[in-house]
């Protein structure tokens, strides 16, 4: 493994991988964390005697985008391993492409479920929106996915340069002497037969 091959666009890819798979486990949002004064009190306390967490991490609040979420961060990291163990091109610039796609869908969908937060419950009970309340970690999860994009594009753009580098460079083909016109001195062409 060669960590001189891994440059700026899958590093960055890689990093907000392993964050976004690591906040996933953290409080995404909290039910009732927007009440104040004696209810908010009264409201935890009976949350606390029932033994009932009121935050919910990212796998608990979703049904889908924690699955999109997970997918895009393995990608992330697929893609510097691929960078990292692959002499090839094909497989890294086909991941690329990939993981732009992969953040980009997750960005918009961490996105949609911040203005319209999901459906949570406490117990049997469906907690409604307006006791419902987005904590920071839901944030970094957006800023994390639009990272993993942003990562997977300036992967895919540098190895647009290097490939325009490469067909640009001079190629070492020997060069021949030009032949003769016909007709000068320099002998006659035979003839096909």
């Amino acid at each position: 493994m060669e960590r001189n091959r891994l440059r700026p666009g899958e590093a960055i890819a890689g990093a907000c991988g392993v964050a976004l798979f690591a906040v996933m486990f953290l409080p995404w949002y909290e039910i009732g964390g927007n009440v104040s004064g004696p209810i908010a009190v009264e409201f935890r306390a009976a949350a606390a005697r029932r033994g009932v967490d009121l935050t919910r991490d990212a796998w608990q609040s979703f049904a889908v985008v924690d699955v999109v979420l997970a997918i895009a961060a393995l990608a992330a990291l697929g893609l510097v391993l691929l960078t990292l163990t692959q002499r090839s091109v094909a497989l890294p610039v086909a991941t690329s492409v990939l993981v732009a796609t992969l953040g980009a869908v997750a960005a918009i969908l961490v996105l949609i479920r911040l203005i319209d937060q999901p459906s949570l419950q406490v117990l049997t009970v469906k907690v409604p929106d307006s006791l419902i309340e987005t904590r920071v970690w839901a944030y970094v999860g957006l800023g994390l996915c639009a990272g993993i994009a942003v990562g997977g594009f300036l992967a895919m753009a540098d190895e647009g340069e290097r490939l325009a580098a490469a067909e640009g460079a001079p190629s070492e083909i020997p060069t021949r002497p030009v032949p003769p016109p016909e007709g000068s001195a320099g002998g006659e062409r035979p003839l096909a037969q």
